[in-house]
């Protein structure tokens, strides 16, 4: 039976509820339990070894490891070989994606974005990328300041939400860059993606929580049965299907 997950907050700061974005360290000594994330973020570990999974896939942390979470993932990290230390940036996906799109010529690309970050949220990366990350994370820590202190308290400079916005649209540009770089370039814009591929039911009931959604159209996406889509759903965050598009619709919602 899958484990019971802990809903995250989906907003980007637990201090300041308007901020789009927001920065901090975390160390992890042990392994954690299974979260689901409601809001988007971009973990960059440092240091440490172990283990992380992903919506069900195992992926190994190493030193300059940048992982992605979407909203509605599950991540958990199953086993930490040596304490992990990394930069954590959490963002309101939805004006982020808004960011994305004036980006991007149309909207098929900001979707073949997520689609190839959500089927390769582990991103190993080498010195020289490393270095260039680690650049645009200083980038956000000095202009939002730490969300564990007194610093994210002080006032935004001109334009911050701007600046911020723009920072991390950078880093989901060379995410891709890099994913491609690091898959010797067999990953292009003309990989093509199954449905269901890199997604999670929970994030794709977030991605078509606007549709009229039904176990029945989950049943036809996945190749489960009803059933156990229904089991599934339940075993992993505790409440029935229908809660669950009920609480994503309601989320969005409020976003808006």
């Amino acid at each position: 039976m899958d484990k019971l997950a802990t809903l995250n907050e989906g907003y980007a700061s637990e201090t300041d509820r308007s901020k789009i974005c927001s920065f901090d360290y975390e160390v992890i000594e042990e392994p954690t339990k299974p979260l689901i994330h409601q809001a988007a973020r971009l973990s960059f570990f440092k240091k440490g070894f172990g283990t992380i999974v992903i919506d069900g896939v195992a992926y190994k942390i190493l030193p300059n490891t940048l992982i992605a979470i979407i909203p509605w993932e599950i991540s958990d990290i199953t086993e930490v070989l040596a304490t992990l230390q990394f930069n954590k940036v959490i963002y309101d996906y939805s004006f982020i994606n808004g960011s994305l799109k004036t980006e991007f010529a149309n909207d098929n690309e900001v979707g073949e974005l997520y689609r190839l970050i959500s089927s390769h949220p582990a991103l190993y990366l080498n010195d020289s990328q490393a270095q260039h990350m680690s650049a645009l994370f200083d980038d956000l820590k000095n202009e939002l300041g730490l969300s564990s202190t007194l610093d994210e308290k002080k006032a935004p400079e001109c334009l911050s939400n701007l600046y911020v916005s723009n920072k991390v649209v950078e880093i989901m540009i060379f995410f891709e860059r890099y994913i491609k770089e690091n898959c010797g370039k067999t990953v292009d814009k003309e990989t093509k993606f199954n449905v269901s591929q890199g997604r999670s039911i929970l994030t794709y009931i977030y991605a078509h929580s606007s549709d009229k959604l039904t176990l029945e159209k989950l049943s036809k996406v996945f190749y489960m049965s009803e059933s156990s889509i229904s089991k599934h759903i339940m075993d992993i965050t505790g409440v029935s299907f229908i809660n669950v598009l009920n609480d994503i619709r309601i989320e969005k919602a409020v976003e808006y």
